[in-house]
């Protein structure tokens, strides 16, 4: 009796320290919304109830009272991992001046895209919801709940003593709180939250990370591809009487917003040029055109500037031809330079099996280029057609869709970490849930077996406790690993 006390004084110290958790539980309940706060409260609660049975009466089962402490343990953390989550994720949105959202736009083929956020409230709005972890919590809970009491009616009728229900009660709830199913729903989400604020990222970590991680095709421009310093002027040959920084402002005019363009704008203030103004300005299938003047002005690759008339010869694949009012002007050569770190983070994504939709202003740049710069399967690079090349300069194209990540800076970079974090997290999640939903039920039905056998030394606390760790270890490192690709 004196150890059963100890049990008891035990219990209500653990509820009284964990009573973050205990009033979770009970709060989700009023709601009609019970989660695994709430199936640890009941494992604590019939616990508690089976040692009063026990003092007040002689029996040889042994109260499952470390367990369920434990289990009340184990979720706190789970909650403190939330708020960890949180704090990383708003950390990142906190310091983001000018932030980038991912979003995923549904379609005849669903994508990724990025633009520009206005603000970071949609993305922290996403992070306090989490009702699709609430929907799984409250399913696994439920079932557990039932199948419990279903399995110790069993018992009870079929060994004819309805005075052992809260034992077996007891024994089977606390054998569906398997420590592995607890920790597998905020592992994975919390190890690829702290990968990503390191990198500058962070994942709305619930339904958006899933978008994600199913999402085969992502949207990447020419300055993801090739960002400032990666593209260099390599010659420029003039075919009129234009001199050099006239011939790099028309080029500049007609590739502003892109990589290129920033290149040939450096390269007209270091000839002591100005820029020029350019209106009418329409992209092409390998080339673009503009009104600059009352000069109708081309720049385009070798195929587009001899479907508009303009005789340029041979062009090597890394030039582009300018032309004014049909006549050839110049012809301007580009190198482009992949650093290593966006060689690294493009290899990531095809580990992904991730196709790439190529959206860029810079005509020069096309599937074949990209593929051979970057080492990739041919096919793997492809170009939109026209109508969605349009639709995604709309700066209204993301207006419906759904935000999934935040990147403090542009890049390809970020967001390879993002689409890999999330098929990672997804994976783990999954995995890890199977192995705690498969841990309860076998824990259920075991408990249930020894009950009936009434063999109490064999249903000893020290057993359950063991099996619970072994079923955790897989789920530990399996969650960990989450972000570290």
């Amino acid at each position: 009796s004196r150890v059963l006390g100890v049990f008891l004084l035990l219990m209500a110290g653990a509820a009284a320290l964990a009573y973050d958790v205990v009033w979770d539980g009970i709060r989700a309940v009023l709601h009609l919304s019970p989660n695994f706060a709430s199936l640890a409260d009941a494992a604590l609660i019939l616990n508690i109830v089976h040692c009063c049975i026990r003092l007040a009466s002689e029996g040889e089962e042994i109260p499952f009272a470390c367990i369920a402490m434990l289990i009340l343990f184990v979720q706190l953390c789970a909650q403190i991992g939330e708020e960890k989550i949180r704090r990383d994720t708003y950390k990142v949105a906190g310091s983001a001046r000018e932030p980038i959202g991912i979003f995923w736009h549904d379609g005849a083929t669903p994508h990724l895209v990025k633009a520009p956020l206005a603000d970071t409230n949609t993305f922290a709005k996403h992070i306090v919801l989490g009702e699709q972890r609430k929907k799984i919590e409250r399913l696994v809970t439920l079932s557990a709940v039932v199948i419990a009491v279903i399995l110790s009616a069993i018992v009870c009728a079929s060994t004819g003593d309805a005075g052992r229900l809260i034992y077996v009660l007891a024994a089977t709830v606390t054998g569906s709180c398997q420590i592995a199913l607890i920790a597998a729903s905020v592992m994975a989400r919390q190890s690829a939250a702290s990968r990503l604020a390191h990198c500058g990222a962070a994942s709305d970590s619930d339904k958006g990370a899933d978008k994600m991680a199913q999402t085969e095709t992502v949207v990447l421009t020419d300055e993801d591809l090739f960002p400032a310093g990666s593209v260099t002027l390599a010659n420029l040959e003039l075919h009129s009487s234009l001199n050099e920084s006239t011939a790099l402002a028309y080029a500049a005019a007609l590739t502003q917003d892109s990589s290129l363009g920033s290149m040939l704008a450096e390269e007209v203030r270091t000839r002591y040029g100005k820029p020029l103004p350019v209106h009418q300005l329409t992209q092409y299938m390998g080339g673009v055109s503009g009104q600059i003047g009352r000069l109708e002005v081309l720049l385009g690759n070798q195929a587009f500037m001899t479907s508009r008339g303009v005789a340029v010869g041979d062009m090597s694949d890394n030039a582009l031809a300018l032309s004014l009012d049909g006549d050839l002007a110049a012809i301007i050569t580009v190198d482009y330079a992949v650093p290593a770190v966006l060689f690294h983070a493009m290899q990531k994504l095809m580990e992904q099996k991730t196709t790439i939709w190529l959206h860029s202003r810079n005509q020069q740049i096309m599937p074949k280029l990209v593929e051979r710069l970057y080492d990739l399967p041919a096919g793997t690079v492809v170009v939109p057609d026209l109508e969605q090349n349009r639709a995604l300069r709309n700066p209204a194209y993301t207006r419906d869709a759904r935000l999934c990540a935040l990147l403090v800076r542009d890049g390809l970079m970020g967001t390879a970490d993002c689409i890999c974090a999330a098929r990672a997290q997804r994976k783990a999640q999954h995995t890890g849930i199977l192995i705690g939903v498969c841990a309860s039920v076998v824990c259920m039905l075991l408990m249930m077996y020894l009950c009936y056998a009434f063999v109490p030394s064999d249903a000893h606390p020290i057993r359950l406790l063991i099996y619970m760790v072994l079923c955790f270890i897989p789920i530990f490192f399996l969650d960990n690993g989450v972000g570290r690709e």
